[in-house]
């Protein structure tokens, strides 16, 4: 399959474009959104594990439309906390490139990057854009009142979402692949723990399993379980885990009281949101914006400008 930005270019017959990701699709706030940006986008999307691939469907030509509106946004939103005079120290972006990075050579660092389509000024300015706009937040966060009518409310009518998770103690046993197997039916036979984690590393897990929370592999089995079985292999982070289950609390209602705080910051969260909407609306109408080229088609997506049939 053809690289969605060949398509561009050519569809756009950009006979003097020297590289295809430099196409300017939209423009906001004096900085100029490339394809690369929408490029770099897509990346992002698909290591959270969104599927913008399927040549059946138009969800990468989609996904390429919002993804202009979305940075039009921000790029104006983050250009209002600067004019404000929020701040980002650069120690505080420093800090956060350092964490992306982690123990990765250059080299592995450049191909990491290459992969988002990124230079290390675009993950920094990136960043950046990220961290300004959070300063914006706090700032309205400021400005937001919540009633206890409000929280009472919102509580009566989202009660049966309410739900402190279940928690689980685990004994765990981590090893090789090819091992588990052996090794589950072994512990389900009777084998004493002392004499498998001679062989192989222990720990005690104590787990908050949430409905949502894949994170850990054999959520689902230990939900179900009873203390004392014995549930595995699952696979984690390239080993195999078997679990003897050793306490289940299953998940309950929240009382108002243990819900109050999590309420309050859920209406919070949710005016603020939408001042920030309301905000770049505002924006876009004061400092103007423009989109040059729009997706369409099925996978790849062709870019055609804006104002053609």
């Amino acid at each position: 399959m053809r690289k969605s930005w060949l398509v561009v270019c050519v569809t756009l017959a950009l006979s003097a474009c020297t590289r295809a990701e430099d196409v300017v699709v939209a423009e906001a706030g004096g900085h100029k959104i490339r394809m690369r940006h929408l490029l770099q986008e897509a990346a992002v999307a698909r290591a959270r594990g969104e599927a913008l691939d399927d040549p059946h469907s138009q969800t990468l030509a989609r996904f390429y439309n919002a993804a202009t509106e979305a940075l039009i946004d921000q790029i104006l939103l983050a250009r209002e906390a600067e004019r404000r005079g929020l701040k980002v120290p650069d120690s505080l972006v420093d800090a956060e490139m350092n964490r992306l990075r982690g123990e990765q050579s250059t080299e592995q660092w450049r191909r990491v990057l290459a992969s988002y389509h990124m230079s290390e000024a675009d993950l920094r300015d990136r960043l950046l854009r990220g961290l300004l706009i959070e300063r914006l937040r706090e700032e309205l966060a400021r400005e937001v009142r919540v009633s206890e009518t409000d929280v009472r409310s919102y509580y009566r009518e989202n009660a049966h979402l309410l739900k402190k998770p279940a928690r689980a103690r685990l004994l765990t046993l981590w090893m090789p692949r090819q091992a588990a197997d052996a090794v589950a039916r072994r512990w389900r036979a009777g084998a004493p723990i002392r004499e498998l984690q001679a062989s192989y590393r222990a720990r005690v897990l104590e787990l908050q399993l949430t409905e949502d929370d894949a994170s850990f592999p054999g959520r689902t089995e230990v939900l179900r379980s009873r203390p004392g079985e014995v549930l595995g292999p699952f696979l984690a982070a390239g080993e195999a885990i078997v679990v003897k289950v050793l306490s289940v609390d299953p998940a309950r209602p929240m009382t108002f009281q243990e819900a109050r705080s999590l309420v309050e910051q859920r209406l919070v969260d949710g005016k603020v949101s939408a001042a920030l909407a309301r905000l770049a609306r505002d924006l876009r109408s004061r400092h103007g914006f423009r989109i040059f080229f729009r997706f369409r088609g099925t996978p790849p997506p062709e870019a055609y400008p804006v104002g053609s049939p």
